[in-house]
């Protein structure tokens, strides 16, 4: 970025600017390793089934509390929520299994082979 500065024209960029930006540019790259590192940091093996079992039990109690204001509604209200924070749960264990990686146009899986990158796509397993 430097160099870049002094490729400049004579007073298009101060120097106390451009220190101010390189400053601020060095904080962002901080905070992009910081959130990086974890990114790759796998969640314990514990809070994974401690968050499944509170989520069970959240789902299998909330009939109870809802039942006296709502009386049959508590049945579709509780089947929304149980799908949400299900939906919830699955996500945050695909966003941490970090086995699944794009590789060129292959996607390598959690069972150790290779599928084509279109096929992950179609099956809505993956981004473009």
């Amino acid at each position: 970025m430097v160099e870049r500065y002094r490729l400049l024209s004579p007073g298009v960029l101060d120097t106390q600017v451009l220190t101010h930006l390189l400053t601020h540019v060095d904080g962002f790259t901080s905070i992009i390793s910081a959130c990086e590192r974890l990114l790759r940091t796998p969640i314990p093996l514990g809070y994974n089934i401690a968050i499944s079992r509170i989520v069970w039990i959240f789902v299998f109690a909330l009939p109870s509390q809802l039942w006296g204001e709502l009386d049959w509604w508590t049945v579709a209200v509780t089947i929304i929520t149980a799908y949400a924070l299900f939906a919830l749960a699955e996500v945050g264990l695909e966003i941490e299994n970090v086995s699944l990686l794009l590789k060129g146009g292959e996607v390598s899986t959690k069972e150790g082979g290779f599928a084509d990158r279109r096929m992950f796509l179609a099956l809505g397993r993956g981004t473009e």
